[in-house]
């Protein structure tokens, strides 16, 4: 069996005789053999060739998806083109913000009740200008004033906020949405707050560029002055006693800070109560300071009484007042702390925390892509590629064999032409 099969493959011929009326001679049969070994290792080559780059090549096909929804989107390669059927979008339609101000904003002491509390059947003539019952209700107004200003001025920033633009003439992911519209979230508070501290103090500059008189007349304190047989008003500005030998002129510096607290009432000459330095205090307010103006003082000073129930009901007691008011939470969670002055807080608009809600579900419906395309990737399966193999093998069998035909003829004709030995003999006769 063995020693049948390596005949036939040793005589395997698969061409014929150029001349295919006579047989073949020794040569080229054996010509013909050797083309055929040739013809089959060529052949399988080639085979093998094609088979592997078929099997290992991609298959890159256009795929197209109509309407796709959030689901679908999110599960394409990431260069699928899906057009927004609108390419121009607000923030407000998928981007919520919201604050959570300081508690001192919701608190008693920004309420009327509070702030009346204070000044109720105090005679504010004859007491000190550092004295809290002198200067507290101006400054808790003002206090006040900054919460409802800066609320505001955060209302009026989102309503422009909403009104930007995302412009993408395609969907955009939502990590790439995420990082966009953080960003320009960020920028939007930065500019909130630079505005306001600027707007705050271009008033402050103004009031002191002007010289304007405080109704309490903590910075500046008109005299009367007999003349003769009339009367002359002066006004000195005020000056406050620091320490022993240090005092603050608001002429000079109109961000004077003193200590404020409950002093003993002083029934003394404008000149004595500007200059007097044995003045005995009730009660020190931690970390509340007074001066010039209320408002300069109150962004000056910390809330730190107010969170203490003991200090709180001991101010109490010097106020004419039988109302009951509750101190702030120390315990709940703030970003700024009781030691803060109230600029501080007050350059931060107030606000413990924004709460921002990016809504990619709403992004995605009001872009409302109509279609996606994206390239699709595949290896070729083994039906595609004896499918292919079968369509190119009748052409490859035809043009290797044509090929090597051509290649056997031409060496075998140009052997026949070749000129044969000739060898010349000499007979001599004997």
């Amino acid at each position: 069996m063995m020693n049948t099969l390596k005949t036939y493959f040793l005589n395997l011929n698969f061409f014929q005789s150029s001349n295919p009326y006579n047989q073949p001679d020794d040569h080229e049969h054996r010509s013909n053999i050797i083309a055929t070994r040739v013809y089959i290792i060529i052949y399988g080559i080639t085979l093998s060739t094609l088979i592997l780059s078929l099997w290992l090549s991609a298959n890159i096909s256009q795929v197209t998806l109509e309407y796709p929804t959030q689901n679908q989107f999110q599960t394409l390669p990431l260069d699928a083109q899906c057009p927004c059927s609108r390419i121009s979008l607000s923030y407000g339609q998928f981007v919520s913000i919201q604050t959570r101000f300081h508690q001192v904003c919701s608190s008693d002491f920004i309420s009327d009740r509070w702030i009346k509390a204070i000044f109720y059947d105090s005679d504010a003539t004859y007491l000190y200008r550092a004295d809290f019952r002198t200067i507290g209700s101006a400054q808790f107004r003002a206090l006040s004033s900054l919460c409802d200003l800066t609320k505001t001025s955060i209302s009026r920033s989102l309503a422009s906020f909403n009104m930007k633009s995302i412009i993408s003439p395609y969907v955009l992911s939502q990590s790439v949405i995420q990082s966009e519209v953080q960003t320009s979230i960020e920028q939007f508070r930065l500019t909130t707050s630079n505005t306001f501290v600027k707007q705050l103090e271009f008033v402050q500059k103004m009031i002191i560029g002007n010289q304007l008189l405080s109704a309490l007349q903590t910075n500046i304190a008109p005299l009367y002055v007999q003349i003769f047989n009339g009367s002359l008003q002066l006004g000195y500005y005020m000056v406050y006693n620091i320490s022993n030998d240090s005092y603050c002129d608001c002429q000079i510096n109109d961000n004077c800070r003193v200590p404020s607290g409950i002093f003993k009432e002083l029934k003394q000459s404008y000149i004595n109560i500007l200059f007097d330095n044995t003045q005995l205090m009730s009660m020190k307010i931690d970390g509340f300071s007074a001066g010039c103006m209320p408002m300069d003082s109150i962004l000056q000073s910390t809330l730190q009484c107010f969170y203490n129930q003991t200090c709180l009901n001991e101010l109490l007691s010097f106020l004419s007042t039988n109302e009951s008011f509750t101190a702030m939470n120390i315990s709940k969670y703030s970003r700024f702390e009781p030691s803060s002055t109230v600029k501080e807080i007050v350059n931060e608009l107030m606000v413990e925390e924004w709460i921002t809600n990016i809504s990619y579900e709403k992004y995605y419906a009001q872009c409302a892509p109509i279609q996606c395309t994206y390239s699709k990737v595949e290896k070729h399966d083994l039906v595609n590629v004896l499918t292919t193999v079968i369509t190119f093998h009748g052409g490859l069998t035809l043009v290797l064999k044509l090929i090597i035909t051509h290649i056997v003829r031409f060496i075998h004709r140009k052997k026949d032409n070749e000129p044969s030995s000739q060898i010349s003999c000499t007979y001599y006769a004997v």
